[in-house]
């Protein structure tokens, strides 16, 4: 005689039938319908990170000339607090000639440039804006306080930021000739 098949209770049999209809209705709500193309969504996936992409961009841009235009105001108002306000504790400033490291060399050089020179105006020509660096065109003027003479200068900088602060700034300075006033 065979052995005799137990049978399996009805309560797994409509366990099961449960089952597959619940995976058959996730797959109709998780997958798109058929013929729809899906490189459409995608394209709105795109455009929205690109959007994001564009407008985390632009903050980055607005906060690099917001830090160039900060820098030159306090070098015409003669702060040197505002100056290594902008910059890293472990900051690099570099000017033909001369390396300065860390704020308090940097506001040191800036005294030292107050002390001599006055009547600082800037105008900037040109911001350049990278993720974390820059490059700005400015021209210079100054008055030297013993001689009188004013000075002229078309200045290119460089510079480099860590958590929006500047860690390197470098200067390429063309003085123009000096004219007494």
């Amino acid at each position: 005689m065979p052995p005799v098949q137990p049978k399996a209770p009805k309560l797994h049999s409509w366990l099961t039938t449960i089952i597959v209809i619940l995976l058959l209705a996730l797959v109709a709500v998780f997958l798109p319908p058929v013929g729809r193309n899906t490189n459409d969504l995608v394209r709105v996936d795109d455009e929205r990170v690109a959007n994001i992409a564009e407008s985390i961009n632009m903050n980055r841009k607005q906060a690099i000339a917001e830090i160039v235009t900060r820098q030159a105001r306090a070098w015409e108002n003669a702060d040197a607090a505002a100056i290594v306000a902008d910059f890293a504790a472990d900051a690099t400033f570099i000017v033909p000639g001369s390396i300065f490291e860390g704020k308090q060399a940097i506001r040191a050089a800036a005294q030292n440039h107050f002390g001599q020179f006055t009547e600082i105006k800037i105008k900037i020509k040109r911001i350049i804006a990278g993720d974390n660096q820059g490059a700005v065109e400015w021209d210079w003027t100054d008055k030297n306080k013993k001689t009188g003479k004013q000075s002229y200068a078309e200045d290119a900088i460089i510079f480099a930021l860590r958590d929006g602060k500047i860690t390197y700034w470098r200067e390429y300075i063309e003085e123009q000739s000096q004219q007494s006033n």
